[in-house]
């Protein structure tokens, strides 16, 4: 989720390369693509996107 929020694709690639889950939610109930969409951080929204 943090590296969704802050926009690092990197990370974010890196954790989805490991088995991160796309659908974990927070305590707010909001999933990674929400929060990386609602910041503007496309390239963590495509990666959030592909294979789901």
């Amino acid at each position: 989720m943090k590296a969704a929020a802050q926009g690092n694709p990197a990370v974010v690639k890196a954790l989805l390369d490991a088995g991160a889950s796309r659908g974990l939610r927070n305590r707010q109930g909001r999933t990674a693509l929400e929060i990386a969409r609602a910041r503007g951080h496309l390239e963590a929204v495509r990666l959030l996107q592909e294979g789901s």
